[in-house]
């Protein structure tokens, strides 16, 4: 796994390409020629100008990391989210808003690079939902980074939203079906959601890899005793595993761990999902005579003070 900022080989690369387009602009057009850039023909003006900003953002994200090396955290993320505006990302931005497939646009990379230093600041300051938000973002430029995925998983999986956490770690089992973090957690997770037939069909792509697993093989006994009829509907799932499986014996202690670690995952999400109660609401106006006319001043008013957009209650 990545440290919690960009690797120091990232950097180095983006610094590269920093040096690289700002030889090749001096080189070709240098900032004497710039200002002479409107007598030339449209298509070169307009590729000159889109180079030199370019560089100029691509020099914007190196200040930014070297910020963030000396340990100015604020001023870094004022830095990226600044460089956000910068005309050569916007470009890429809007790529990416309109979905277009295929996308080639050389801010791509630097926009990628943006995102999960943000995403990573706020995770450094347990500010969980900030940081899920830019990794999403993240993830909308690229696809392929299982870290990336796992992370968004286990930030979901901390404020209990389970349906962002699975999507996480199944997205970075698609990236790399051996990220053996991701398997686990899904596995977890799964079992607390109760979602029995996908809990198993990882627990099976565990069990292939590792037939002494030992969450696998206590879930899946579980899940047996508590759904017998998943045992025969499921044994094509375990086929290409080591028959062995059916024979381990498990310490009680590790059995009794695993479960509750699930169920105490689940208790925790149920608790957070009761909807809260109710706070009484008295009448304003208390009905003075038991007519029609009261009943209805009385209710006009409440109805006066619930539209308020400061109600006094």
């Amino acid at each position: 796994m990545r440290n919690t900022y960009d690797s120091l080989n990232e950097e180095d690369n983006i610094s590269r390409k920093t040096d690289n387009i700002i030889y090749s602009q001096i080189e070709d057009n240098g900032p004497e020629n710039f200002d002479s850039l409107p007598n030339t023909t449209c298509g070169t003006s307009t590729s000159v100008a889109h180079g030199w900003q370019e560089s100029e953002a691509f020099m914007l994200y190196n200040r930014a990391l070297s910020l963030q090396r000396q340990g100015n955290n604020e001023q870094t993320e004022e830095a990226f989210r600044e460089l956000l505006e910068h005309p050569f990302i916007t470009e890429a931005l809007e790529q990416v808003r309109d979905d277009i497939e295929g996308s080639t646009h050389p801010a791509l990379q630097l926009l990628y690079s943006i995102h999960k230093n943000i995403a990573n600041m706020a995770l450094h300051r347990k500010d969980y939902k900030a940081a899920l938000l830019s990794y999403i973002e993240a993830v909308k430029i690229d696809t392929t980074e299982v870290t990336v995925w796992y992370k968004i998983g286990t930030i979901a999986k901390q404020i209990y939203n389970f349906p962002l956490a699975r999507m996480g770690f199944e997205m970075g089992l698609q990236c790399n079906p051996n990220h053996w973090p991701c398997l686990d957690n899904v596995i977890t997770l799964l079992y607390a959601m109760n979602d029995y037939w996908y809990c198993l069909y990882y627990i099976s792509k565990a069990l292939m890899k590792d037939h002494g697993y030992t969450k696998g093989l206590v879930l899946r006994s579980q899940i047996f005793k508590e759904d017998p009829s998943l045992r025969e509907t499921t044994i094509n799932m375990f086929k290409d595993c080591d028959p062995a499986i059916d024979n381990i014996e498990i310490d009680a202690e590790d059995k009794e761990e695993f479960i509750n670690e699930c169920l105490k995952l689940a208790e925790e999400r149920r608790q957070l999902s009761k909807p809260k109660m109710l706070q009484m609401v008295k009448l304003p106006v208390p009905i003075q005579l038991y007519t029609w006319c009261s009943l209805g001043e009385a209710l006009l008013a409440l109805y006066k003070m619930l539209k308020s957009s400061d109600p006094q209650w």
